[in-house]
């Protein structure tokens, strides 16, 4: 869900300064935060990646080599910015002397939250032995990751405010099996149950006969193996 756009105006130009060509970005933005922008060439290859901090103007004044890495021809642009819609701008031609003016709207992301219910298999309490790990991309562009111990009783627990995104949700607890988990958080919350199964635990009994018939050995080591 969108709740409010940003409109970003950006034009492209090269030009021939004391130091060479250049490529130049200038226009506005949202004051005092920062800006992401990617530019892809031809080949679908990223040739130029920056993080832009725009200063209380709000202006966007950016400039850097055009060289060996460009040829003349179309590129695409990519704007990010955390909170926002990562957008991207195809077809901008690129060539000494052509000016491209990029008119970028970028939609404000709502947040959502994801409540975890954990299940032992034994029927045990929920105690703060229980971690809880996620990681993942959201829609905006930018990775995002946390972690938390559960307080004893603490079922469901929540991650407040995501961005919409795809991520990996990890419940670990000792004398467990790790439970992962991908979700897709698009437009609601979310509710996820999660079964952690315990590991079995038992005694090991037999005998130990040597190949050679030896007897009177005063130490054997045993290892034992999960196959599971």
């Amino acid at each position: 869900e969108f709740v409010t756009s940003e409109l970003f105006s950006i034009s492209v130009f090269t030009t021939t300064t004391d130091s060479g060509d250049a490529l130049i970005l200038t226009g506005t933005a949202q004051p005092n935060k920062n800006l992401t922008l990617s530019i892809k060439n031809p080949d679908n290859n990223i040739v130029r990646f920056d993080i832009l901090e725009i200063d209380d103007t709000g202006e966007i004044k950016y400039e850097f080599p055009y060289g060996e890495s460009f040829v003349n021809g179309t590129y695409t642009l990519t704007a990010s910015k955390e909170g926002y819609q990562q957008t991207s701008q195809p077809d901008i031609t690129l060539g000494i002397g052509v000016t491209n003016t990029v008119d970028v709207e970028m939609a404000e992301l709502s947040t959502y939250n994801i409540a975890i219910y954990v299940n032992l298999s034994d029927e045990a309490p929920i105690s703060d032995a229980i971690t809880i790990t996620y990681s993942g991309f959201a829609w905006d562009g930018y990775f995002y990751e946390g972690s938390a111990v559960l307080s004893e009783g603490q079922n469901p627990f929540r991650i407040l405010n995501l961005y919409p995104g795809q991520y990996t949700i990890q419940t670990d607890r000792t004398d467990y099996y790790p439970n992962i988990t991908t979700v897709e958080l698009v437009d609601s919350n979310i509710d996820l149950i999660v079964d952690l199964l315990r590991i079995p635990t038992g005694d090991i009994e037999g005998y130990i006969t040597m190949g050679d018939g030896s007897e009177g050995f005063d130490e054997v080591n045993v290892i034992a193996v999960s196959t599971s």
